[in-house]
Parts: C-alpha cells; sequence; structure tokens
C-alpha cells in the first residue's frame, strides 16, 4: 500500500487519539479498576430499571377536584370475643359510575373481609369477591343506586393498622370501600408493601353506628352525635363529611384532654402513659398554632392526636386523625415525626391527594411542614442545621427512612414524581417520596423568599381545600405567585436522581 500524504495524516491522527486515550484512562482510571466500574454501572442500571418500572397491574386515574356525592351509611358491632366486626354497609349512589361496581377490601394481608350479602335497589344480586375487590355486575349506569352490603372484617390481635393491642382497638380501612374509576376503568386496589400507604379512594359523607362494650373511648373521623348504654353495650353514633374513609381507635385507660384554637376547631389529645401528656399537649398546640399561621385554619371540626400502645403503628395518619406509636419517645428525632403526622390534618386531610399515585405530594408537605414547626420552637439555626444533615444525605444517595438511615439507597435514574407502585423498598422509598421533596420545598423558599413562598404554600391550600388535589394544581399556585420558579419545580420533580 502507498503511504500518500494524506495517509499518512490519518495514521498520524488515529495514533494521537489511541496514546491519548491510554494516557486519560490512566490518569482517570478508577480505583478498582475499569471493569469493576463498568460492573457497577451495570448493576445500578438493572436496578433501577427494575425499580422504575411501572407495575402492570396498577393505572393512574387523573385526580378530581369535584366533591363526591356518595353517602356511606354503616351500622356495626365490634365482638371483642371472637375479635371480629359485623357490619351492614349502604352506599348511596346519585348516579352509578358503570354497569358494575368495584369495592376494595383492603385489609387483605391479614385476613380478607368476608362478604355475606349485597343487595342493589332491595334485590338481592349475584357478587364476586376475592382478598382484594368486592364486584357487582349488572347495574344501570346513571340511574341511583342504593347497595347494601352485609360483611364481616377479622380483626388480628396484633399491632397492625387493623388489629387490636393492648386493649386499643385499631378499626382502620375496616369496610368495603368504593372503588377510584380512571375514566371509562376502575382502577385496580394497588398491591400493598411492607411500607408506606398503599392507598386510594375519593371524598365521600358519613354516618357510623357502632355497638361495642361500655367504658371505651373512641377516637375518630367523625363528630360524635349521640351514645348510649345498655346492659353493658354501649352503642355510639358519629357522621363526617367530605373524607376518604372512616377510621376508629377505641379502647379504655386513655389519659386526653382537649382544646380549642382561636378558629374554633376542637383538638382531643390522647396517651396511653399518663405522664407523657403534658409533653404531647405541647406539641400539639405548637404544631397546630405553626400550620394554622403558615397554611391557612383547617377545614375541619375536629382532630384528635394519639399516642398508640408500643410496637403498633410508627407513626400514621387518617383523616382527623394523628397517630403514632409510643416507642417515638425514645427516638432522636420523634417530636419531628409526630409534627409531621400533625401536618397531614392540612396535607391529606383537608388538601387530599391519591397517596398511592403521588405519595411525595402530602408526604413531602408534611414532612416540610415538620420542619417549620422545628423553625418555630427550637429557632432558625436548628431548621438550617436539619437542612443541612438532610442535604448531605441526599448528596451521599443515603436514605431518610426511620428505620433505615443513612443505609446507601439506588435511584440514580429515578425522577421525584412517581407513584407507590414503583418502589421494592422503604430507603429508596422515603429518600424519593419525602427527603427529596423536602429539599425542594426548602429550595423554592431559598428563591422566592418567605413572603412569596408562603402565599403560594397558601394558595395551594385554600384553592384545594377539600378536594382532591393533583400535581398539576400544586404547579397553578406557584405559577400565581411566581411564574418564575416553575421550571425550579419542574427540575427537582422530573429530573433523574
Amino acid at each position: 500500500m502507498l503511504r500518500t500524504k494524506k495517509n499518512l495524516l490519518v495514521y498520524q491522527l488515529i495514533l494521537t487519539i489511541m496514546s491519548t486515550t491510554v494516557v486519560l484512562g490512566l490518569m482517570l482510571r478508577p480505583a478498582g479498576g475499569w471493569l469493576e466500574w463498568a460492573a457497577s454501572k451495570l448493576d445500578d442500571w438493572r436496578q433501577t430499571t427494575a425499580l422504575s418500572a411501572p407495575a402492570s397491574d396498577f393505572s393512574y386515574p387523573a385526580s378530581s377536584t369535584v366533591r363526591n356525592q356518595v353517602q356511606y351509611d354503616l351500622d356495626a358491632v365490634l365482638d371483642t370475643k371472637q375479635s371480629v366486626v359485623r357490619g351492614k354497609m349502604t352506599i348511596h349512589l346519585p348516579s352509578a359510575p358503570a354497569n358494575d361496581l368495584l369495592f376494595y377490601l383492603y385489609p387483605s394481608t391479614y385476613q380478607p373481609i368476608r362478604i355475606e350479602q349485597v343487595r342493589v335497589n332491595g334485590q338481592t344480586r349475584a357478587f364476586s369477591a376475592n382478598a382484594y375487590h368486592l364486584t357487582i355486575p349488572d347495574l344501570r349506569q346513571g340511574e341511583p343506586a342504593s347497595v347494601q352490603i352485609r360483611f364481616v372484617t377479622p380483626v388480628p390481635t396484633t399491632g397492625t393498622r387493623l388489629g387490636e393491642k393492648d386493649g386499643v382497638w385499631s378499626l382502620t380501612y375496616w369496610y368495603p370501600i368504593l372503588g377510584v374509576r380512571n375514566k371509562a376503568e376502575w382502577v385496580p386496589r394497588p398491591h400493598p408493601l411492607p411500607f408506606g400507604d398503599p392507598f386510594v379512594m375519593d371524598l365521600a359523607s358519613y354516618h357510623v353506628r357502632l355497638q361495642h362494650p361500655a367504658g371505651y373511648s373512641w377516637y375518630t373521623t367523625g363528630r360524635l352525635q349521640q351514645s348510649g348504654t345498655d346492659n353493658g353495650v354501649t352503642t355510639s353514633e358519629w357522621t363526617a363529611s367530605d373524607v376518604r374513609s372512616f377510621a376508629l381507635i377505641g379502647g379504655s385507660d386513655w389519659k386526653e384532654g382537649r382544646f380549642q384554637t382561636a378558629e374554633g376547631v376542637e383538638v382531643t389529645v390522647a396517651v396511653r402513659q399518663a405522664d407523657r401528656f403534658p409533653q404531647l399537649l405541647s406539641i400539639a398546640k405548637k404544631a397546630v398554632a405553626v400550620y394554622t399561621q403558615r397554611f391557612g385554619q383547617l377545614s375541619t371540626a375536629s382532630l384528635a392526636v394519639l399516642e398508640m400502645p408500643a410496637e403498633t403503628v410508627f407513626a400514621h395518619e387518617y383523616p382527623n386523625l394523628a397517630l403514632f406509636s409510643s416507642d417515638i419517645w425514645s427516638w432522636p428525632n420523634g417530636e419531628h415525626w409526630i409534627a409531621h403526622e400533625i401536618a397531614h390534618a392540612w396535607w391529606f386531610s383537608a388538601v387530599g391527594t391519591h397517596k398511592a399515585l403521588a405519595p411525595w405530594l402530602d408526604e413531602g408537605l408534611a414532612d416540610y411542614a415538620a420542619y417549620l414547626y422545628e423553625e418555630t420552637t427550637a429557632g432558625k439555626a436548628a431548621y438550617q442545621q436539619a437542612i443541612t444533615r438532610n442535604w448531605q444525605l441526599f448528596r451521599e444517595k443515603k436514605s431518610y427512612a426511620p428505620h433505615q438511615y443513612g443505609t446507601p439507597v439506588a435511584v440514580n435514574r429515578q425522577p421525584l414524581d412517581q407513584p407507590y407502585a414503583n418502589f421494592s423498598n422503604e430507603a429508596d422509598y422515603y429518600y424519593l417520596m419525602y427527603l427529596r421533596p423536602v429539599l425542594m420545598y426548602h429550595d423554592l423558599r431559598s428563591t422566592l423568599g418567605d413572603e412569596k413562598f408562603f402565599d403560594f404554600l397558601q394558595q395551594f391550600y385554600l384553592k384545594n381545600m377539600q378536594t382532591t388535589t393533583t400535581r398539576q394544581k400544586l404547579e397553578e399556585a406557584l405559577a400565581d405567585v411566581a411564574p418564575e420558579a416553575l421550571p425550579q419545580m419542574k427540575m427537582w420533580l422530573d429530573l433523574p436522581n
């Protein structure tokens, strides 16, 4: 082959590229070598792909800001000897949404709710039921329907969301709950995992009547209307409007107290350990005052903050209820998580979400609210120190989860805005659904300044009370106050970690 001048130049160029590549490879060589680096990147890609793949059994409806006119009438008996709730539920639908009805049966992780009979407009009807769903076929879409369901719910004697422990009965998601529609389809019930909130449900009104042993105190989603005792059995009745479910926590031996806010909201505080009452009362008073100032007045007439027995729930929210296990007092940041649960009265009870679709929407706001509580009670320096710790966790890709704090996470290519179904472990879930939105709100506050930032949150709160809100509504509230900050928010929500 003849070596022309042009060929020599190409040859020299190839040699230069090869030698440069070798030099850079030696200079930039990772500590474990290039093969180990490539293997680790392949592992990261596999983990990220597995985590971010959408669940095949779950779809995502567009959330609605239209209030639901569904009415539940629940008449039940708590049988403490057999550890079951026997109930009859009538649900009134002003217009049947489809020619079949789907109900979620949430307690399937223990024993499913047993459906004994279904009647529609007074006529006995066929139905199908499994651990997750009750389906009633052959309705007349668009016409009013009165659906009566007789059911039995087994209650485990253990410290779970639905369960009895140390004489405290936690009755949550204890009855069939009407499903959520995604345009022309029912959304299947989200698959439960050992963390987070696998729940979707729409607003409804409730009338609940429960027979229970005499001497029990109950803390519920609704307001007590009447209560009477006959032959050692008490019958109590409650009502509630525009709530997502109706939860009841009952038992004896509580120490409780109440206070009323300047706006007329009655707040009940109850503990199992009497010596903890002054501390919890102080936390509740301060938290409610901070959140009312920062976000707005509660839309509900009542709120209960409860200390549960040890080794029950870690910390959970239900409409108008904030619960935490007594174990939390021994945690270094236990007060933070109590304040977090109280904040859900604003960000979940008042401004509602389909929790399994966008967990960050209420969890992120509730958790940032807990830092506002800390800023008010402990000072700006304490707030800044907490944010600095969180930045360090974020940069080092370490978990924010209370039970796995500081453990590594694998979220390299995941955005913030994604559903519950995409997660396989608690560490990654808390990193993206709690930690990252907390830093997003701090970042927006740093950019906007306090006046604009809290105006944004107040607008979002006031315009979305007693609705099912969405990311779109959050962005609209920010655009009303500071449209120039929208790209900053979208960066936090959408860019890979």
